[in-house]
């Protein structure tokens, strides 16, 4: 399952709001997860579209999240509170230029 925002009211970035893969899809394939390639597809889709940057948030308590978009060469630029719940979350960006 994945949500995507087209753009952020505040910062006019897509944003990637959910990706949810089932633990039995994670790391199969050849090297590549379903999360993997569904992220290629996400980012493909923003950069065929000319735009700049994607952006997502991790909640701090989730290290294998932040591992995952880690190693895909997303980039941490700000921690701050998810506006729903108020959780500490890490904000991250990812540049399609």
């Amino acid at each position: 399952m994945m949500c995507l925002l087209d753009r952020h009211p505040t910062d006019g970035h897509p944003w990637i709001g959910l990706l949810l893969v089932h633990r039995r899809l994670h790391g199969q394939g050849q090297g590549q997860g379903l999360g993997r390639r569904l992220a290629d597809l996400i980012e493909e889709r923003f950069r065929g579209e000319d735009r700049e940057g994607l952006r997502l948030a991790v909640l701090e308590n989730n290290p294998s999240a932040l591992a995952f978009w880690s190693t895909l060469g997303w980039q941490e630029i700000d921690r701050r509170k998810d506006r729903e719940h108020g959780r500490p979350s890490i904000v991250m960006h990812k540049a399609l230029v």
